[in-house]
């Protein structure tokens, strides 16, 4: 940034909580009950705080397009590079398909509108290709967006817990606020413990702001700052919003698509009008959601394209801004074939949490080499200039990075593998999902590095 505008605090805290924060993760998260505070104080001190200053080091000292993607193959090299650029990647257009379901969704239940699968598939592949021309847009453009996409998801959000809340009080409580509600239930065992990784999905992101220390007065100071006050306010709101949910519905019969619109609904009554509004502006947040994230997903798949990680098509570029249409219309195309796995009759029934939790679990293993690499690129390049720098060395540094690495691997396993025989029939989809994009990972990756 020229002259002596800087970025000030407020300013790089509303940007952590724009990127960051999903309001459609607040319904899963909601579904586990009061006891999600209890995770929210565990995961708060042991992976967002490890995790903020990993990426406030790390992005300030390498602050590249690729991100996390070049983070790691500077660290572990192509193959592991490629890999992370692959799962940060896939989780896009897989997303984009899960949220394509929520419109039909809500159509027939807010609405009252019958529709048949033909018209479904048409509203959902009309999102599908909307949002991938609202990526098109230079990221200039899109500020406008940003900010009342943020500003409008914030508001539901906290009216959604208000109002929950408010109704419960007077009513009564749907699963009462007693002290054991707030511990973990183990006869809920992984039916509730699946939906952590939600939890862990509201915390991604983060390293996007480092790229934006250029035009920061004190990257050293307001970057880890930023992380944790934006995280704090990001975990204050889905709390909130989360219990307003709870209050008015049991976490069993929450909804993981339309659970928020739901409460606003048992609250101010299913046809009102309140509720309708509500329903299209958790639409649209959804939409500019989509569209913000379009932009930094291509910008790395394009990137590992270039380095022949990833195939030819996804480095094509167009306009003197570079927009990276080659993924853009890639991630359209994923995103239709994905909707058509509703097809298959395991996966018609909860599509859209085994979808919507697919792409949650490629996000997390996209971030799995994060805390390794931070380990790795410190010894192969001590001498790097680094603005901001973990206060850590030896065990510590060890033990600080090797906590939030086992709860990603343990919260993926959670999510996709049954614990029990009673989860087969909810998880053996997810699971099969991902192994299917994994393997077609896998070919992607060595058909690109065969490129000359």
């Amino acid at each position: 940034m020229s002259g002596n505008k800087r970025l000030s605090l407020p300013h790089i805290i509303a940007s952590v909580i724009c990127v960051v924060f999903t309001i459609e993760g607040v319904s899963p998260m909601a579904a586990i009950g009061n006891a999600q505070l209890f995770w929210w104080l565990v995961l708060i001190p042991t992976f967002l705080l490890p995790y903020g200053m990993a990426v406030s080091e790390l992005g300030t000292a390498y602050p590249h397009e690729g991100g996390i993607y070049h983070w790691v193959r500077r660290a572990f090299g192509k193959s592991w590079g490629a890999r992370t650029a692959y799962y940060y990647w896939v989780n896009y257009p897989v997303w984009i398909s899960s949220l394509s379901l929520l419109f039909p969704a809500v159509i027939r239940s807010i609405f009252g509108v019958n529709l048949d699968f033909g018209t479904s598939l048409f509203i959902e592949l009309g999102f599908v290709w909307a949002v991938v021309i609202a990526g098109f847009m230079p990221l200039s453009e899109s500020k406008g967006l940003l900010t009342v996409g943020t500003v409008v998801k914030v508001g539901i959000s906290l009216l959604t817990g208000v109002m929950g809340i408010g109704f419960a009080l007077k009513h009564g409580f749907a699963i009462q606020p007693t002290l054991q509600s707030f511990l973990p239930d183990p006869a809920r065992g992984g039916s509730a413990l699946g939906y952590l990784s939600v939890i862990l999905f509201n915390f991604m992101g983060f390293e996007v702001i480092c790229s934006f220390s250029d035009s920061m007065a004190k990257p050293k100071r307001d970057i880890p700052r930023a992380i944790l006050v934006g995280g704090l306010a990001v975990a204050g709101v889905c709390v909130l919003s989360s219990f307003g949910i709870t209050a008015v519905t049991p976490p069993e019969a929450i909804a993981e698509d339309l659970g928020l619109i739901n409460a606003v609904g048992i609250v101010a009554g299913r046809s009102a009008l309140l509720t309708r509004v509500v329903a299209i502006g958790f639409l649209a947040t959804v939409f500019a959601g989509m569209a913000i994230w379009a932009m930094g997903v291509c910008r790395i798949a394009c990137e590992a394209a270039e380095q022949k990680d990833m195939p030819a098509i996804f480095g094509r570029v167009a306009g003197k801004d570079r927009i990276p249409v080659g993924a853009a219309i890639m991630n359209g195309l994923v995103a239709s074939a994905t909707l058509c796995l509703r097809l298959i009759p395991m996966f018609s029934d909860g599509i859209f949490w085994i979808i919507f939790s697919s792409n949650v679990i490629f996000l997390l293993m996209s971030y799995m080499a994060l805390f390794p690499a931070l380990l790795r690129l410190r010894k192969v390049d001590p001498n790097r200039p680094r603005p901001y720098r973990v206060p850590l060395t030896g065990w510590p540094l060890y033990l600080l990075l090797a906590v939030p690495t086992i709860e990603l691997v343990l919260v993926i396993g959670m999510t996709t593998l049954p614990l029990n025989a009673a989860e087969v029939s909810q998880k053996l989809p997810i699971l099969l999902c991902v192994l299917t994009f994994v393997v077609l990972g896998e070919i992607m990756r060595v058909i690109s590095s065969r490129r000359s």
